[in-house]
């Protein structure tokens, strides 16, 4: 009779615990589930630097020697959250280079060679926004003058629809002034827009 009771407990016990095996992985795989609906898209990460470049345009200053931009930051951990709400990722200074989902091009991030020069962010290949370097230093780096750079330039942001049928184009200047679509979108077609920059003089 105690055999029985043994054998008995033994099945129960080794139902149970396939059953919380069961349980186990079917957990697993919901939780793998959820952190591939996290992943963006490339144009999903695009929209989100392209946001934050729009954001602080008012603040970016120009050298119009090699048109190369300037943003102003008063500390390294500054310039450290500005690139991480570029990219959605962490940074830690260290050279590094961040591609973007769906071949949308790269994001390098790379540390700063002198004092007050924090980091540079270079953009290459991305979709719908042009080649362009932004360097990320300390106010007093660039009321210095250390490149001649003009901080009175009025950089705008220039929206060009993609479909050749339309080529509706878009601007919105440091200063708020124009409009931009909201997805950067064009209202009058629905095709995606090629960011560019452009400043006074040029």
């Amino acid at each position: 009779m105690e055999d029985k009771k043994r054998i008995m407990g033994k099945k129960i016990f080794t139902i149970l615990f396939a059953t919380m095996m069961v349980i186990a992985i079917c957990s697993s795989c919901g939780n793998d589930d959820e952190t591939k609906n996290d992943i963006r898209t490339g144009e999903e990460q695009v929209d989100q630097l392209i946001d934050q470049l729009i954001l602080n345009i008012a603040q970016m200053c120009v050298d119009k020697k090699n048109g190369e931009f300037y943003l102003p930051v008063s500390s390294k951990d500054e310039a450290y959250r500005f690139c991480e709400s570029l990219t959605g990722e962490k940074w830690d200074g260290k050279n590094r280079t961040v591609t973007l989902a769906d071949a949308y091009g790269t994001v390098m991030l790379k540390a700063g060679s002198v004092e007050g020069l924090y980091g540079t962010v270079i953009f290459r290949d991305v979709r719908h926004l042009d080649d362009m370097t932004l360097h990320l230093a300390d106010p007093e780096y660039i009321k210095n003058d250390n490149y001649g750079i003009d901080q009175f330039v009025n950089i705008s942001v220039i929206g060009t629809c993609t479909n050749p049928k339309c080529k509706y184009v878009y601007t919105k200047n440091a200063a708020g002034v124009g409009y931009m679509p909201s997805g950067y979108k064009c209202d009058k077609c629905g095709s995606k827009l090629n960011v560019t920059t452009s400043w006074g003089g040029r």
